[in-house]
């Protein structure tokens, strides 16, 4: 079980402006499918879509039941 103390502070501080920080970047070096990595930073500058926070809760629960690697007991528990 993974807590994510203070989950509402990180949701805040790791939202639509650290996604556009993020995927800069990305679009600048041609890291990744640059039109996906495109349609995202639109997203992101138009406050629509996820966010890095919901990127990274979406990462750590892949990791567990009904993920990608189901037969990993991670759960993430947001408090």
């Amino acid at each position: 079980m993974i807590r994510w103390i203070y989950s509402d502070r990180s949701r805040a501080a790791l939202g639509y402006r650290a996604t556009e920080r993020w995927l800069q970047p990305r679009i600048k070096y041609r890291i990744g499918d640059r039109e996906e990595v495109s349609r995202l930073l639109d997203d992101a500058r138009h406050r629509r879509g996820p966010t890095l926070f919901d990127h990274i809760v979406d990462i750590i629960r892949g990791w567990g039941p009904g993920g990608i690697q189901p037969d990993n007991d991670i759960e993430l528990e947001l408090v």
